[in-house]
């Protein structure tokens, strides 16, 4: 069986760091509608979650960011 974060947790984390919606979004490089999605529990917070909040919280930056190419968006 799969296990996901607490949606309750995972907003109070986010308030509780000074994030908003939007900010948190662009953090994670995701669409706001997916934190929205993982905030009203519609859907499940990937396992990896609470490694990435604890980067945040620690104030880490990514690493390999200065290997990061331009590509084409497909998103549509």
């Amino acid at each position: 069986m799969a296990k996901t974060m607490d949606p309750a947790f995972f907003v109070a984390w986010r308030k509780n760091a000074g994030l908003t919606q939007l900010r948190l979004s662009e953090i994670l490089d995701a669409n706001i509608s997916t934190i929205k999605k993982w905030e009203a529990g519609t859907r499940r917070i990937p396992s990896y979650m609470g490694l990435l909040m604890a980067a945040i919280d620690k104030g880490l930056e990514p690493l390999g960011a200065e290997a990061m190419i331009e590509v084409e968006d497909h998103k549509s």
